[in-house]
């Protein structure tokens, strides 16, 4: 009975560390802004990169408010789709790139943008009216000496997919709310590219794929944690995968980029979810008692629904992702190895 014991008391205290975490990080954005009066409101531009994205650009121009159009710059990376004259028939900013990946298609919209900020998405992320206006206030809010503004979207899409992605921003709010490092969405990350030196332009990645994370961490390690801010964005929406085989196939490419990053920090907390998750599976695949095992997958499938968040409409979902958890993630770092090699974990898109 102890090791089941240990094992929940240690699960609950990490959510209960990360629900915390989730309350700081809201708190302090809550926090009624204080702008300079005499300070113009911060330029924003909006980069776009893409490749074969025809109908997430056809569900872009049917959502976005039309005021709004003129703030995205597109970037296309090679596409051989109708993208880019779905792009040129609505007039947008369109700047090609020579097909080498996603970092060189945000670096060729880093030096065309004349604005302070380059927001960095997707084109499957939806915005809204109520998000752009949600960033601009953030970024007119953060120091002189903030680089980068990190957000934590919520996803749409297959709802194992949704709710595994929602599970990873839970943990990274968690973490941010605490200052800890914590794997970003590329999906929302604002920088001020024009303060990064040309040296600093290569820290989107090895490859390119994972800019955020790598992003993210370069400029804490030149510019110091001071350097960036997390806000939590619950309008934004991100379509994600639409099945459940794309969704393991995109969660296993996310766990290789992971893989071939090293920070001290962000390992030592993936070896705890890690190791967590492997001790409780290998104690329910031993013999030994039923009920002790019944009690330990009860026990941890109520303290998941209770304090992981989320709404009541995806409780269902949330119990089956609590279950396949034990499953999922002891073997989600030997599964991405043997699914994809290094020149996979560096592919650009």
């Amino acid at each position: 009975m102890m090791l089941p014991s240990l094992l929940i008391a240690l699960w609950i205290g990490w959510l209960l560390f990360l629900l915390t975490g989730n309350f700081r990080l809201q708190r302090r954005w809550l926090q009624p802004s204080t702008p300079n009066p005499n300070s113009p409101l911060p330029s924003l531009s909006w980069l776009l990169p893409f490749r074969n994205e025809a109908n997430n650009i056809q569900r872009f121009f049917a959502h976005t408010p039309p005021h709004r159009k003129s703030l995205f710059l597109w970037i296309n990376d090679h596409s051989s789709d109708s993208g880019p004259f779905l792009l040129e028939q609505q007039q947008a900013t369109l700047f090609q790139n020579d097909g080498q990946g996603k970092k060189d298609a945000l670096i060729t919209g880093w030096k065309n943008n004349p604005a302070e900020w380059s927001l960095h998405t997707d084109a499957d992320v939806e915005w809204t009216e109520a998000c752009m206006v949600d960033w601009e206030k953030a970024l007119n809010q953060v120091s002189e000496h903030t680089i980068l503004v990190v957000g934590l979207p919520r996803l749409m899409g297959n709802a194992l997919d949704a709710e595994d992605f929602r599970a990873n921003m839970f943990t990274a709010a968690g973490m941010a709310g605490w200052g800890f490092p914590f794997l970003c969405s590329g999906a929302a990350l604002a920088v001020r590219s024009k303060r990064l030196s040309d040296p600093l332009r290569s820290c989107l990645g090895p490859g390119s794929s994972g800019d955020d994370v790598f992003l993210l961490h370069h400029v804490i390690s030149h510019f110091g944690t001071h350097s960036v801010e997390t806000l939590p964005c619950p309008n934004l929406k991100v379509r994600g995968a639409k099945t459940l085989a794309l969704a393991l196939k995109q969660r296993l490419r996310w766990a290789g980029k992971s893989i071939l990053f090293r920070n001290p920090a962000a390992i030592s907390v993936s070896l705890f979810i890690y190791g967590l998750h492997a001790a409780g599976l290998i104690f329910l695949l031993l013999p030994g008692s039923l009920w002790q095992k019944i009690l330990l997958i009860a026990l941890k499938t109520m303290a998941d629904l209770l304090l992981s968040g989320g709404g009541t409409r995806g409780i269902f979902q949330r119990i089956a992702l609590s279950l396949l958890y034990w499953l999922y993630i002891p073997l989600l770092p030997t599964l991405a190895w043997i699914c994809m090699p290094w020149r996979e974990a560096k592919k650009v898109w």
